[in-house]
């Protein structure tokens, strides 16, 4: 009956105010977005988590803590190395949460006392618990749950090394823009925050173009991906490329080899070709021709004079047909 009760009022929550959840406001907001901490093995860190409900009704949760997962290519034996999921202790786990309302839940981790120095990692999940009776068939429900993630540094023998394992590109090409692949993987101990950038030059040794580095979280174990792009469309010659990589405590610099590409808009070379070669075959073809009717003009010339002296001398003496 209990049960019956509250599918009841969950129905009328939802008749009335789903369609008012949108994409542009999100159900659930969280602070903080990452939750960073230093602990010590086998002693409990402690710190609190805000949960605030943006929709105009009540929301059951359940909150929970998983291994984080990166995006990037990951070695998942140092994946589970560095997960610090169990670690934690949430209260409370399960709650419902007011309209407009905001709920603090209180968070408590304790590393292991034999747990390796260096970053550890986990994702704390709120997941809003809506039961499938009171959603019905044609209702617009946007509810997706919200995580925080933790990053979390044991003291010891930390370790910072990154490796830039490739920067690519196309040797050759025709017009921009020209992309680089660059690959860069933290085998160290804890996540590092690379800063950067992508310095191109010309033949000439001129900076032509400077690309920064996108900003992005490298896990130990893992490789991040990126996708540098020079817009410049219309080029010639050759060109130079290498990335210089600060990161760490003492930003320490990584810098690549040079990478030599070519741009040749060789389309463009073509028709400027043809084009020269048409109007070089359309003068040499015609030559003759023209020289031709430079003589025939000038021996019709000649004729008419031969033809017609007296007149040509009339004409040249005017003062003197005058006097006659």
């Amino acid at each position: 009956m209990r049960k019956l009760i509250i599918i009841t009022l969950f129905t009328f929550h939802f008749s009335l105010f789903t369609s008012l959840v949108s994409a542009s406001q999100p159900s659930l907001t969280v602070a903080p977005a990452i939750l960073e901490a230093i602990t010590d093995p086998g002693k409990v860190t402690k710190t609190t988590v805000t949960l605030t409900n943006n929709t105009d009704f009540p929301l059951p949760i359940k909150a929970q803590v998983n291994a984080f997962i990166s995006n990037e290519t990951y070695n998942k034996e140092k994946t589970q190395t560095f997960n610090s999921a169990s670690w934690f202790t949430l209260d409370p786990t399960d709650f419902i949460i007011q309209p407009k309302e905001s709920k603090t839940i209180k968070v408590s981790i304790k590393p292991p006392k034999k747990t390796e120095p260096g970053g550890h990692y986990a994702t704390i999940y709120f997941t809003p618990m809506i039961p499938q009776e009171v959603v019905s068939s044609g209702s617009t429900l946007s509810l997706s749950r919200i995580g925080v993630l933790t990053f979390l540094v044991v003291p010891g023998d930390i370790q910072e090394t990154l490796k830039i394992s490739g920067l690519t590109t196309k040797p050759f090409a025709a017009f921009g823009p020209t992309d680089f692949n660059l690959e860069i993987k933290n085998t160290g101990n804890v996540h590092l925050l690379p800063k950067g950038e992508l310095i191109i030059k010309n033949y000439f040794g001129d900076v032509v173009a400077t690309i920064p580095l996108p900003l992005s979280t490298v896990l130990p174990g893992t490789t991040t991906s990126h996708l540098l792009t020079w817009n410049k469309q219309l080029l010639l010659g050759q060109y130079t490329a290498n990335i210089t990589v600060g990161y760490g405590s003492n930003h320490d610099p990584l810098t690549t080899n040079s990478l030599i590409f070519w741009i040749v808009p060789w389309p463009i070379i073509l028709i400027i070709i043809a084009l020269l070669t048409l109007f070089y075959n359309m003068f040499t073809v015609h030559i003759d021709r023209i020289k031709l009717a430079i003589k025939v003009l000038k021996g019709k010339d000649v004729q008419e004079s031969q033809n017609h002296p007296q007149s040509t001398r009339l004409q040249s003496s005017p003062h003197r047909r005058s006097h006659s």
